[in-house]
Order: structure tokens, then sequence, then C-alpha cells
């Protein structure tokens, strides 16, 4: 019987966790891991703007650092509507793992950064044959 007291006792053999346990447990560590969503400024709103802009305008690729519960995604695209009615984006995806033409609406206010993916000119003289 003194066994019993020692150590963990009467609760050593009965080590078994319910399912319902171990969801609430991988629930709580998932909510442990969420983000927080920073708060921009005007200025950082205009330059997004500006981005998305310049893109429609030049058909350009943008690249755009969007927030998610649990982690930042980049998506780049071109982006083929902005939608002020509803304040989405829609990119036509330039993800090798998408399928040809896919696309997807963003939100605008979970966008963090917008950069235009500059593409090279080259000069006929800038060649030397």
């Amino acid at each position: 019987m003194a066994k019993k007291l020692e150590g963990n006792g009467m609760w050593e053999s009965s080590r078994m966790m319910l399912p319902e346990h171990r969801e609430e447990i991988l629930k709580q560590n998932k909510a442990i891991k969420k983000l927080i969503k920073p708060v921009l400024d005007e200025q950082e709103v205009a330059v997004i703007n500006q981005a998305i802009e310049s893109a429609i305008k030049t058909n350009a690729t943008i690249i755009l650092t969007v927030f998610g519960k649990y982690e930042l995604r980049n998506i780049s695209g071109i982006v083929l509507k902005l939608d002020l009615m509803l304040q989405m984006v829609k990119i036509i995806l330039e993800d090798p793992y998408a399928e040809q033409d896919e696309c997807e609406w963003v939100p605008l206010r979970n966008i963090l950064k917008a950069e235009v993916k500059e593409v090279e000119v080259w000069d006929e003289g800038d060649i030397d044959w």
C-alpha cells in the first residue's frame, strides 16, 4: 500500500488522454501562436494604394505581404481588378504551384506591404555583340 503513495501514486497507471482533452490542448497551443495585426498609418496606406494603382496602369507584377491569423503570406501576381465597394483586390497568381489564370481576392485591410516588381528594359545600345 505504501507503494501507491510514492511518486505519482494512484495515478501512475492511468495515464490516458481523452480526444476532447487533446483537441483543447491543440486549440490552446494554436491560440498562443496567433499574430496581432499591426495598425498602418496613413502614409503606409497611401504607399500601398499607390503601388496597386501603378501595377494596374503598367500591368506589372505586384508583391503583396498579407496578414493572416497565424502567419504573413507573400502573394505575387498581376492586379486584375480593384473593387472599392468590396475593398478587395483581385490578383492573377504567379505562383509556380497555382493553376493557370488562378485568381485570389485579397481584402485591402489585410495588406501590410505592396511592392511593384520592376521589369528591366534593355536598350539596343546596352548589348555588346
